[in-house]
């Protein structure tokens, strides 16, 4: 696979979504949350599918043969019982272990993805040699990656600490959580999902939250000097009157977000997707230059 640190915009029935990075793109074409007919360009200009993108070819191959184990599968099991109608009748459960132990985030994580993995290739017939098949060289997909693309690996942080002052929330989720003025100066939360979230009046200064979801969050009045932004989903958020000096939107969502008040000196908007959702031009500081 390509550990490249290449962005990529996805585009599904004419809905754009991204920037992502090439790891994460990967991840999700193995996990069968992206079709291999999805659209993708990395400069916003030229699409193409995935099945037909070189960075992609390589995954989308390990992808494909994998579904076509699983479709093989299930009209073997539809000529074995004469009836196509039994391959729907509902999901069987798999039989493992029920078993819990404390574990690391790390082999929670892996079998959470193993888990979503499974669920998208099991089917309904008894005796799925070709699924397990499958199933198998996808985990052995998923588990190369985890080493391959270290330089944008996942790390899970502490998702139980409460907010103060350089917390790790990295990958977490606390959606609607109810942080206002709160002091999160220079806390961490690459990838955390805090959508619709109250952070109106909060000291972020210096945070990251790259790649974070914060639609809907409210950010009114909150001080975000030099925070890092960037690629994150910021649609429907409300900045209004907040600080955003020198702060990096490179490549973010910014669709339907409330500006008003707000201080974007010298703050970074390159590739940034505007609040009208056109796209603003490289090198956009201060104010978004629609290209």
């Amino acid at each position: 696979m390509t550990a490249g640190r290449t962005l990529w915009y996805l585009q599904i029935e004419g809905t754009v979504t991204g920037p992502f990075p090439t790891a994460v793109m990967e991840r999700d074409i193995v996990l069968g949350r992206i079709a291999l007919d999805a659209l993708v360009s990395h400069n916003y200009d030229h699409w193409a599918a995935i099945a037909q993108t070189h960075e992609f070819q390589s995954v989308a191959t390990f992808a494909g043969r994998a579904r076509g184990f699983a479709q093989a599968d299930e009209r073997q099991g539809e000529r074995r019982h004469g009836d196509a109608s039994a391959s729907s009748s509902g999901p069987k459960r798999v039989r493992g272990s029920d078993r819990r132990r404390v574990e690391s985030p790390d082999i929670v994580r892996r079998r959470d993805i193993s888990n979503r993995v499974w669920q998208s290739l099991r089917k309904s017939t008894p005796n799925n040699g070709f699924v397990w098949s499958a199933f198998s060289v996808l985990i052995l997909i998923v588990a190369v990656a985890g080493f391959v693309t270290t330089p944008v690996a996942v790390v899970v942080g502490d998702c139980t600490s409460g907010p103060h002052p350089g917390v790790n929330w990295d990958s977490c989720t606390r959606l609607s959580a109810d942080l206002r003025h709160a002091d999160l100066r220079g806390a961490v939360a690459r990838g955390a999902q805090l959508s619709s979230s109250d952070l109106a009046g909060a000291q972020l200064a210096g945070a990251d939250f790259a790649y974070a979801d914060l639609r809907q969050v409210n950010f009114e009045l909150a001080d975000l000097v030099g925070s890092r932004l960037i690629g994150a989903d910021l649609r429907k958020a409300n900045f209004s009157y907040a600080n955003l000096r020198s702060a990096d939107l490179q490549f973010a969502d910014l669709r339907g977000a409330r500006l008003d008040g707000a201080d974007l000196s010298d703050t970074l908007l390159g590739e940034a997707i505007w609040t009208t959702g056109e796209i603003c031009r490289r090198g956009s500081i201060g104010g978004c230059v629609i290209r």
